[in-house]
């Protein structure tokens, strides 16, 4: 069993994904609900929102970098622990559900 090289690199992700719109929702919001507590109009102090935006998205896309290299170091490790104990696992054809249980008659 050959382990295939990745198409990219663990930690590597695309600048804009689902965790960085996160955090930029995040920092919108936390930028109008410290406006809401100061009695403050929703749109006042503007700068506060780019900045929780950038602040958010920054700390998303920290976030989605460190999930991604998690999942890859746990698929390196079981993948390796394949390889070395292959005769543990055999590739044996999947068995459907039909072939494992006995067929269903309702009883009435």
């Amino acid at each position: 069993m050959e382990i295939k090289a990745p198409e990219r690199l663990a930690g590597e992700i695309p600048v804009m994904n689902k965790w960085t719109f996160i955090g930029a929702l995040f920092g919108v919001t936390s930028a109008l609900t410290y406006n809401g507590l100061q009695r403050r109009p929703a749109i006042a102090s503007i700068h506060r929102h780019f900045i929780g935006i950038l602040i958010g998205s920054y700390l998303g896309y920290k976030l989605g970098q460190f999930q991604d290299r998690k999942w890859a170091e746990k698929q390196f490790i079981i993948e390796d622990y394949r390889k070395r104990n292959a005769d543990i696992f055999d590739d044996e054809p999947v068995k459907k559900k039909g072939e494992i249980h006995k067929p269903f008659a309702p009883v009435r």
